[in-house]
């Protein structure tokens, strides 16, 4: 509500590097791109916004991320994984770091999904930065998104039920959910190894 999209680079699922702009409401443009150790800092300056409670639920702790980690997660395409970042630009005013998502790769071969969106960027950002990396993940090949995910989150449980997830293991209050990218129903990691049981109802 309130945004529609004016530019988007790449053609769909062929597109393994896309970049967005939207249109907001009152004249602002948010600009989703791919991330890399440059954003670093921005992805610093993420963080700062975010409460404790934030910060204990996108990181399981309290702590605030040094400026080297923001860097070493904003360049997690040198890995292997993807990163996007949402930048909003108003005109005479200095840009403002909406949210940040992406996912590294798993030894297990899926994708391990990350979300962080500002609180006062809050409401439908979150879905279209993880669906956004859903599109990107199954373009090249990636079949699965797996999240670990404290059970008093919410918000990112919200998020991830929309998608139909499957919920892999729980343990001491952290549930681990996986979503599909390229079907309806997730896959078996491809490097999974233990034995497997199916039940079909």
């Amino acid at each position: 509500p309130g945004a529609h999209l004016i530019r988007q680079n790449g053609h769909g699922m062929d597109d393994i590097d896309p970049s967005e702009v939207i249109e907001l409401a009152g004249g602002a443009r948010m600009e989703v791109r791919p991330t890399s150790f440059a954003d670093g800092e921005r992805i610093c300056a993420l963080y700062e916004t975010l409460s404790i409670v934030d910060r204990h639920r996108r990181l399981f702790g309290a702590f605030k991320p040094h400026l080297e980690w923001c860097q070493v997660w904003a360049d997690v395409a040198s890995r292997g994984g993807f990163g996007v970042i949402a930048i909003v630009h108003r005109d005479g005013q200095p840009d403002e770091v909406a949210g940040e998502a992406g996912y590294a790769i798993r030894d297990d071969g899926d994708g391990d999904l990350a979300v962080t969106v500002a609180p006062n960027w809050r409401g439908w950002r979150g879905a279209y930065l993880v669906d956004m990396l859903g599109r990107h993940a199954g373009a090249v090949g990636l079949a699965n998104l797996q999240a670990e995910v404290l059970l008093e989150n919410g918000p990112m449980l919200s998020l991830l039920r929309r998608r139909d997830p499957i919920a892999l293991g729980h343990d001491s209050g952290i549930v681990r959910l996986t979503i599909g990218t390229v079907g309806p129903v997730p896959t078996w990691p491809p490097r999974e190894r233990r034995p497997r049981v199916l039940v079909e109802v």
